[in-house]
């Protein structure tokens, strides 16, 4: 007849665990308990950080691209109507340049 030797699982043998040791443990413990507080706390500002960049990185591209619309619908484009106004009371045309909402 064969042994079984499934339930023979091989543990170290300790005698005792020591005040020390378990001190030791203790300690370890609380300073890893420290070590992810701390953790915690950097990576909400990390991701607190990043948000603000995502944001101000999409107004600033709205800025770049909705700027010169602006600029040209607010500033030049009438400017350049009573310029061309102007300069058609002398009889000299100036070409045409598109305006948005003129329903043309």
């Amino acid at each position: 007849m064969e042994k079984d030797d499934s339930n023979d699982i091989a543990y170290p043998v300790t005698t005792s665990v020591s005040r020390a040791e378990v001190e030791e443990i203790e300690e370890m413990v609380a300073e890893n308990q420290k070590m992810i507080a701390e953790n915690n706390k950097l990576l909400k500002k990390l991701i607190r950080s990043n948000a603000w960049a995502f944001w101000l990185r999409l107004v600033w591209v709205a800025i770049l691209l909705g700027l010169p619309f602006l600029l040209y619908y607010y500033i030049l484009a009438p400017y350049y109507q009573s310029l061309n106004s102007a300069f058609s009371y002398f009889g000299i045309e100036l070409p045409e340049m598109p305006m948005w909402g003129d329903g043309e």
